[in-house]
């Protein structure tokens, strides 16, 4: 996920990572399964793609009383609900990875900032922090304005989804590709008498050595150009 990175900074005992971002997913994943078994046996066949709506004009005591249509109005309005506390939360992890991905180098000449004193990109050897508010407030408008500007100019709910469908695979594909291999390079960097043979950074997965960071990029490529080209088609259908 997009925000492991950023959350799990805040974790002393990196020890831990692996067991906590474990127990996160597979605790979302079975209320997840579970809230979908349970609606589809319950409603079968006339169940809704959106979960939520299937408690639209639902009747939980047989009558739709005052408190029934409040209910049914809170629990269809959930989606509205969590994407806006989702919003900000994920749009700040996308701008930390963005930060990290991206060299300081190239942010240093993208935005005009002047070379800082030795070991500014690797705060860990004791230089002065990196980024400065600048390179912050620019990677997290980068994140926070697009999806603003799409909606308004695209009223098609289901289109704009198509549309940010093809950046998911660069969120959720490219992008933690690219963390490891930086982190793994800082790694190195920071402690040069570790040979340079070892491939993964302490406390990390076998799932972290290059071969499989190199494997799931060729894959995504592969599926980043099936569903680019399945969305133009979809866009743009030819007569």
């Amino acid at each position: 996920h997009i925000a492991v990175p950023s959350l799990t900074q805040i974790i002393k005992e990196k020890k831990r990572i692996r067991r906590v971002v474990i127990g996160g997913m597979a605790t979302t994943y079975v209320l997840y399964a579970v809230l979908g078994l349970l609606t589809n046996l319950y409603f079968g066949s006339k169940v809704a793609v959106m979960i939520t709506l299937n408690w639209e004009g639902f009747a939980w005591t047989g009558s739709l009383g005052p408190i029934t249509r409040m209910l049914n109005t809170l629990v269809v309005l959930l989606p509205f609900f969590t994407i806006a506390n989702a919003f900000p939360l994920n749009a700040h992890a996308l701008a930390n990875n963005l930060m990290t991905s991206i060299h300081p180098k190239t942010w240093r000449a993208l935005l005009g900032i002047s070379e800082a004193q030795e070991g500014e990109e690797q705060p860990l050897t004791g230089g002065e922090a990196w980024p400065p508010m600048r390179v912050k407030v620019v990677a997290r408008l980068m994140c926070t304005v697009p999806p603003f500007l799409l909606a308004a100019v695209q009223r098609d709910p289901s289109r704009i989804v198509t549309i940010i469908g093809i950046f998911g695979f660069v969120l959720m594909f490219f992008v933690p590709c690219l963390l490891q291999y930086y982190s793994v390079t800082l790694f190195q960097d920071i402690w040069p008498q570790v040979s340079k043979t070892i491939f993964r950074a302490p406390a990390s997965a076998w799932f972290s050595e290059p071969t499989w960071v190199v494997a799931v990029v060729v894959l995504s490529s592969m599926g980043f150009v099936i569903n680019f080209y399945n969305v133009v088609i979809s866009l743009f259908p030819v007569q």
